[in-house]
């Protein structure tokens, strides 16, 4: 199971889902078996929107049919970074992500869920103008900091 913002969604990719196709291509190989994914993302989402997009039926978005999973990859912190603007602290964040995992950890008890560091906000062509060439680092590092 991928959850996740545009990563997940592989905006400005040439083929579709290319991060879950090679993890799957990999994982197949690895354990010598066929492997299947899902995708709950939608592109510009923060782990609050995540959230939301878990829950089944609560609007008329929802991708949930059923959360069982093996592995859960959430890809996620670079949308939040940038509400930080909006006064969405990186313990906000920590708050948000955590509820996001515990939902995940109830859905599936025995699977496992990684968040990955994400390094996205390096190659945002907006992020490379001055003034925020000289805080995205700094920015971005103290929401990476509170992935789990």
């Amino acid at each position: 199971l991928f959850v996740g913002d545009s990563i997940a969604v592989g905006v400005g990719a040439k083929v579709a889902a290319p991060l879950q196709a090679a993890c799957a291509t990999r994982l197949a190989s690895l354990q010598r078996r066929p492997v299947e994914w899902r995708t709950i993302a939608a592109n510009g989402a923060d782990v609050r929107e995540l959230n939301e997009l878990l829950e089944p039926g609560s609007n008329g978005d929802s991708q949930v049919v059923d959360l069982g999973f093996d592995i859960a990859v959430v890809l996620c912190g670079v949308n939040d970074g940038k509400k930080f603007w909006q006064g969405r602290w990186p313990s906000h964040f920590r708050e948000d992500l955590t509820s996001l995992c515990n939902k995940l950890r109830r859905a599936a008890p025995d699977g496992v869920i990684t968040v990955p560091n994400l390094l996205g906000h390096v190659e945002a062509p907006l992020f490379q103008l001055w003034p925020m060439c000289h805080l995205v680092d700094v920015l971005f590092a103290q929401f990476e900091s509170q992935k789990m």
